[in-house]
């Protein structure tokens, strides 16, 4: 299987940001980074493995102009909707098995640049 790479066209919330949020913007937030993760799946022609990856790497690069603190950064919303639908994870999209160690390597970066953005890639290992 080859990598999907994706380009998300605003920066992840940071954990203190996702943490001070209401459940229900959480919630609405959660949804809103599903719709665009799927918009960048079939902007790059990628469709969704038949099923999840059982052990993936995943590689994200947060583009924005203020450098946020290292234990600001995170990737919990996104991981949350890779992840097999399921009442824990209302969003999921069926594309890592998991995000515990057994399934899921992550790394998750800061790239300083006046353009917003996230740039994700997805591979299996």
């Amino acid at each position: 299987m080859k990598a999907i790479n994706l380009t998300l066209p605003y920066r992840l919330p940071l954990w203190n940001q996702i943490m001070r949020m209401h459940w229900a913007k959480r919630t609405r937030e959660l949804r809103i980074v599903a719709w665009h993760v799927l918009a960048a799946m079939a902007k790059e022609k990628v469709r969704r493995p038949a099923k999840p990856i059982e052990r993936a790497r995943v590689t994200i690069r947060r583009y924005s102009p203020k450098v946020p603190d290292k234990d600001g950064l995170s990737a919990k919303h996104l991981l949350d909707i890779l992840q097999p639908l399921s009442k824990r994870h209302p969003c999921g999209l069926g594309i890592i098995a998991g995000d515990d160690p057994e399934h899921l390597e992550s790394t998750i970066e800061h790239v300083h640049s006046f353009e917003t953005r996230t740039d994700v890639t997805i591979e299996a290992i």
